[in-house]
């Protein structure tokens, strides 16, 4: 009954089996092999889309996925909450009379 874990005696030293240890080494290691999970994963699914798809289909398919790839970054920095600004500096810039009533900086045209 030494070995009791869970026991809520004064004194005792209780340690959670999972922390025994060097945690930073096993959370690299759990992260290097959930990483190759992933890169396996997403190997097999190239291949099952190659035979799957026609050529046409999977050019269309490598071009949509690769937009969105390139894109999420710009979504996770924020940029797209600058585009509400933009849109109406460019609005005002339209809908000006000439260009050099323009809403932007004169070095910009």
């Amino acid at each position: 009954m030494s070995d009791d874990l869970t026991s809520n005696r004064p004194g005792s030293r209780s340690t959670p089996p999972l922390a025994h240890g060097d945690s930073f080494a096993s959370g690299m290691t759990l992260l290097l092999a959930m990483v190759v999970a992933q890169r396996a994963i997403g190997f097999l699914c190239n291949v099952w889309l190659c035979r799957v798809l026609t050529p046409d289909e999977l050019g269309q398919w490598n071009l949509a996925f690769n937009l969105m790839v390139l894109g999420a970054p710009f979504l996770i920095l924020g940029l797209s909450g600058s585009f509400g600004d933009m849109s109406n500096i460019i609005a005002s810039a339209v809908n000006s009379p000439s260009i050099s009533d323009a809403p932007w900086p004169s070095r910009w045209h």
